[in-house]
C-alpha cells in the first residue's frame, strides 16, 4: 500500500530565528556531503546553521545534530520536503522557500 504524509501548516518552530534566508545557501548543493560521514545521498540541510547531515536511514547524523543543537527545521535533499524535529512532522510555511535554490 501507499503512505501519504500530511505536512502541518501551523508549526510553531517555523520562525525567522530558526530559518536562515535562502540567499545564505549559495555555497551548498544537493551533492554537498554529510559533515560527519561524507555520504552524498539521503542528506538533509539544517535551515538554522546550514549543517549537512545524512538521514536516519543512513547514519542519522542530521538527527544527532538536532538532538545536540536543537535546530528544529531541516530540508531533505532526497525529496525536497521540510521536517520539524520538534513537532516530529513534515511542515509547510511561507518562510520555507529553499527548494527553489536547490531545484530551480
Amino acid at each position: 500500500g501507499f503512505f501519504a504524509a500530511c505536512p502541518i501548516k501551523e508549526c510553531p518552530h517555523c520562525l525567522p530565528e530558526n530559518i536562515t534566508p535562502v540567499s545564505e545557501f549559495a555555497d551548498i548543493t544537493i551533492t554537498t556531503p554529510c559533515k560527519d560521514c561524507e555520504h552524498t545521498r539521503e542528506n538533509w540541510v539544517c535551515l538554522k546553521c546550514k549543517v549537512i547531515g545524512c538521514s536516519r536511514y543512513v547514519k542519522s547524523h542530521m538527527l544527532s545534530h538536532n538532538n545536540q543543537d536543537h535546530h528544529p527545521i531541516a530540508l531533505s535533499f532526497a525529496d525536497f520536503s521540510y521536517w520539524c524535529y520538534e513537532c516530529d512532522s513534515y511542515v509547510i510555511s511561507k518562510l520555507l522557500n529553499h527548494v527553489d535554490h536547490f531545484y530551480p
